[in-house]
């Protein structure tokens, strides 16, 4: 085909050329187009020849930027916006109204959200106990700082006693759109996952500006404190202690991740957000950050199962990987930033003794502690594949556990058994939440 200054545009924007822009008028290097020897090759014929041929060739430029293999290649759809109104008023085919909608939704955004707000509130009611701010006030006698247990970045959590001298724990969020969002997060998630090992959740405030949610209280407070916050106090974790711990970890994440009917991924794991219940039963907490996984759920990816099923392996290991961090943590005794050179352990450059927290040495659990240390070791590979699932974690601890004979019946059966969760009505009224079978 034969290319000079006055070709139209069109003919050099395709794919494989470089060099053309509507602004230019000069041709400089051309390669062949993929698919043969012109675009009308490709273009649907009974289009052709009604002296649109230029624009849709033009559109037929813009259409191969957007399926750009490398996603750095496409255009964004302000760019291509501005491409096609580009094309349309170089034709002079431009209505005044074409574009005029980019910025003038038909409907008012404040309207959209007291809709969505409306069903959200409906449908979050149908899921968990709703609670006024009236009443969580009052259990925290006004939010009182001397009712405090924790405060962080997402907020801050309380103590609060209902009538009865039921205690339970009020997180009060901070006023962000990004907190609202793992405020919805945290509570969709607790609240379709029951398990002995999952923080309960038992109601949640939304008014106004407020959002609560109100879990059962962990008398014995979270494992980062126990082992890092206060001195000496890990002394008292003894060894058998923080076996049930890890066990109960283990069991509730291989059943988020492979048990329940709702595939999830929690993403925030760490000894920080994991409750101590009475005798330091586990349960995994702070859910803000949890993902759905399921195949029928809404998923942008679902389009594409190769890369799906790529992301979601990626991020179940993301988990396996924090559960080695939090193993490593009752291992050792050390706050994740003083973790370093743990692989190489497996290479034999470190004596197994230098890395363990001294208190649990020399009482006859040695080698198990070892055998605990080349899992967590296992867990925090770099390369995500060398990774175990939370499932080959748990088969591999009742395997060890069964070794020394040490395996409690109950140990590892609870991982496909949900517990029977409680849940609190607006007249501070205990009620039982049904089992329902997730096998």
């Amino acid at each position: 085909m034969g290319l000079n200054n006055n070709t139209e545009a069109f003919i050099c924007e395709f794919t494989g050329v470089e060099c053309w822009h509507l602004d230019e008028n000069s041709v400089i290097t051309i390669d062949s187009p993929p698919w043969g020897s012109g675009p009308d090759d490709v273009v649907d014929k009974s289009l052709l020849g009604k002296g649109y041929d230029g624009e849709i060739f033009h559109f037929l430029t813009i259409a191969c930027s957007c399926v750009q293999p490398c996603t750095d290649q496409r255009p964004t759809m302000l760019e291509v916006w501005e491409k096609l109104r580009a094309i349309r008023e170089r034709y002079g085919l431009t209505d005044k109204d074409d574009y005029q909608l980019l910025r003038q939704p038909l409907i008012s955004t404040s309207d959209i959200k007291e809709d969505l707000e409306i069903i959200e509130i409906s449908l979050l009611e149908k899921m968990a106990t709703k609670i006024s701010f009236m009443k969580l006030s009052k259990a925290t006698n006004n939010f009182s700082a001397s009712n405090v247990i924790t405060s962080g970045k997402t907020g801050t959590m309380y103590k609060a006693m209902l009538p009865y001298g039921t205690f339970m724990v009020v997180k009060r969020l901070h006023a962000s759109q990004h907190y609202e969002n793992q405020f919805i997060s945290e509570l969709i998630t607790l609240a379709s996952l029951r398990h002995k090992n999952l923080v309960p959740l038992m109601g949640f405030c939304l008014e106004m500006q407020e959002r609560l949610l109100v879990y059962g209280y962990m008398s014995n407070g979270s494992l980062h404190d126990w082992l890092h916050v206060v001195e000496d106090r890990a002394k008292m974790l003894e060894w058998p202690i923080r076996v049930k711990i890890i066990v109960g970890i283990a069991r509730g994440l291989t059943w988020i991740h492979h048990m329940c009917h709702f595939q999830v991924v929690h993403l925030n794991i760490s000894s920080k957000g994991i409750s101590l219940h009475q005798n330091f039963e586990p349960k995994i907490s702070t859910f803000g950050e949890a993902m759905f996984m399921n195949q029928n759920d809404i998923d942008l990816n679902k389009s594409c199962p190769i890369n799906s099923e790529f992301r979601e392996v990626k991020l179940v290991k993301k988990d396996v990987y924090s559960f080695g961090i939090v193993l490593l943590e009752l291992i050792t005794g050390k706050e994740p930033s003083q973790m370093t050179n743990f692989l190489d352990f497996q290479e034999s450059k470190l004596d197994q003794y230098d890395v363990i927290d001294k208190s649990l040495l020399g009482k006859g659990y040695d080698g198990e502690i070892f055998q605990f240390l080349r899992i967590a070791c296992s867990c925090v590979q770099p390369c995500t594949d060398q990774r175990p699932t939370m499932l080959e974690v748990c088969k591999k601890l009742r395997a060890i556990r069964e070794r020394n004979r040490l395996t409690v019946n109950d140990d590892f059966k609870l991982v496909r058994q949900p517990e029977i969760a409680a849940s609190i009505t607006e007249g501070d009224v205990i009620i039982t939440v049904p089992q329902t079978d997730h096998e």
